[in-house]
């Protein structure tokens, strides 16, 4: 069972196409974010002036985020989940191969 580090993190966003999904009680819930090669870009949609707007928030690769992250996927295919037993994040063994 190999666990995700900080640095696979980082070759997925340099590979391009993975998706993550954070745990609801991260301090600031953003839901879904695509991992890139300078970090986490999370899309938001908000409300300027009464218009509906979309906004691109990047977040740096840090620990932190690393351990909000609920799973990892890419293209549909789960690559990695978090364990309720120990709370690690596990890679499946399907999808991520490529990369690390």
């Amino acid at each position: 069972m190999k666990t995700v580090r900080l640095c696979d993190l980082k070759r997925m966003g340099q590979q391009g196409g993975y998706t993550i999904k954070l745990k609801r009680h991260f301090p600031i819930h953003l839901g879904i974010g695509k991992l890139k090669r300078d970090g986490i870009e999370f899309e938001r949609l908000v409300f300027f002036d009464g218009k509906p707007r979309r906004v691109t928030i990047k977040e740096p690769y840090s620990h932190e985020l690393l351990y909000a992250i609920a799973s990892i996927k890419c293209q549909k295919v789960e690559v990695a989940y978090r364990r309720s037993q120990g709370n690690l994040l596990v890679l499946t063994g399907k999808g991520y191969h490529h990369v690390l």
